[in-house]
């Protein structure tokens, strides 16, 4: 009799269970993935060991990213959007350099605050505090319709830097960091014309 396959939603309980390590909740999860997709099957004419070693190795690597989720991500990104014309909305035609951004007066742009894993995955993270050191430059606001967005409008000319910060994922470790230096300048001047009058002989 054929048991049961287990409900998707599962494998976060067995990811999150107390009283196991890491690796072996990651294996276990990993485990009954494979096997709810399919497990294995030996077909004629494929040999037994190289199918067995090639489902172990398929397993391992679910592990290996599973066990990174578990971990939490490694890594802190401001992920920016384009720069906006904030009376429009319309982008402009400025490229971010690096991790600096650099944005007239009169324009904005959102960003995404992302973590990465072990395994290279991204995953948003809400739940984070942004700081800028200079709030009459950068004007900081969460979106509140999307987790993890944040939106950056122009204030004065200068610069800001805006700050994220996880704390380490091992005790005495470093915490996971993420900056962005926020550049406004002063948008186009302002044109002056002249209205040319009649021409005149001196006196």
């Amino acid at each position: 009799m054929t048991p049961a396959e287990p409900d998707p939603p599962l494998l976060v309980p067995l990811l999150t269970m107390p009283g196991r390590t890491e690796r072996e909740a990651a294996l276990d999860a990993a485990f009954r993935l494979h096997d709810m997709v399919g497990g294995l099957r030996v077909q004629r004419g494929v040999a037994r060991v190289a199918t067995v070693a090639e489902a172990e190795d398929a397993i391992r690597a679910t592990a290996d990213v599973m066990a990174a989720w578990i971990e939490g991500p490694i890594a802190l990104l401001m992920i920016p959007g384009p720069v906006v014309d904030e009376r429009t909305g319309l982008p402009t035609d400025i490229k971010q350099k690096g991790t600096d951004m650099q944005m007239n007066t009169g324009q904005a742009f959102t960003f995404t605050l992302k973590g990465r894993d072990r395994s290279g995955y991204m995953t948003t993270i809400p739940d984070v505090e942004v700081t800028t050191d200079n709030p009459a430059v950068a004007i900081l606001a969460r979106d509140p319709e999307v987790p993890g967005k944040w939106r950056v409008g122009s204030g004065e000319p200068g610069e800001s830097v805006l700050t994220a910060e996880l704390p380490p994922l091992t005790e005495g470790g470093e915490p996971r960091t993420a900056r962005l230096v926020v550049d406004v300048i002063p948008g186009d001047a302002v044109a002056i014309e002249f209205e040319i009058g009649e021409v005149v002989e001196e006196e």
